[in-house]
Formats: structure tokens, C-alpha cells, sequence
């Protein structure tokens, strides 16, 4: 019983350490999807966009990311994706639809 009780906390905290990456790929996603309509205006699917990441992302660390880049002017919310992204789902992650909405990474 003591092993099955280790083995449901063990595989529940491996799903929360997910989560954040999970997230980042649902961010993606949205953004895909924001960015496909082609009826919203750039501030539009700016706040379409942080919409519906309030509604659809769970993990405190992409919510605190994207807090951040709602306070930061225009030109350094890349950048903040960019650290924010690395910390949660690696360098290695990208994101084209985001690239397309604020703009390439530093050094692409």
C-alpha cells in the first residue's frame, strides 16, 4: 500500500513539473489561432490572446511570464517571452505564431 501511495505522489508531481511546458504549448496554440483570424486588428489579438491565456493556462510560472509581459513596453515583450520560455520548456522551444506577434528572438 505504502508503494502504491509513492508511486500516485511521484507521478503527480511528474505531471505538474509538465504542466508549465504543457502550458507554453497550449500558448502556442492560441496564438495560432488568434493570429489565423484574420479580423482582429494587432491590439485586438493582443488582448484576444491574453484572454484567453487568463482562461486556458494553468501553470503560475507561464501566468507570472505573461503578467510580466503585459507591464513591459511593446519592444521588450519578446524578450520576456524569450527568458520565460527558456526557464519553462527550454531554449530549444519556439514558437512561430508568437514570433509573428512580437516580433523574433535575439540572435535568429
Amino acid at each position: 500500500m505504502r508503494s502504491l501511495c509513492v508511486a500516485v505522489v511521484w507521478s503527480s508531481l511528474l505531471g505538474c513539473a509538465d504542466a508549465p511546458k504543457r502550458d507554453l504549448d497550449r500558448l502556442c496554440e492560441i496564438a495560432g489561432e488568434v493570429r489565423a483570424r484574420g479580423d482582429l486588428d494587432e491590439s485586438t489579438r493582443a488582448a484576444e490572446l491574453a484572454r484567453r491565456a487568463e482562461a486556458e493556462i494553468e501553470s503560475k510560472e507561464l501566468r507570472n511570464m505573461f503578467e510580466a509581459m503585459a507591464v513591459v513596453e511593446p519592444s521588450k515583450r519578446r524578450e520576456v517571452l524569450r527568458r520565460g520560455a527558456e526557464e519553462i520548456g527550454g531554449s530549444s522551444w519556439s514558437c512561430p505564431a508568437l514570433d509573428a506577434m512580437f516580433g523574433s528572438p535575439a540572435g535568429r
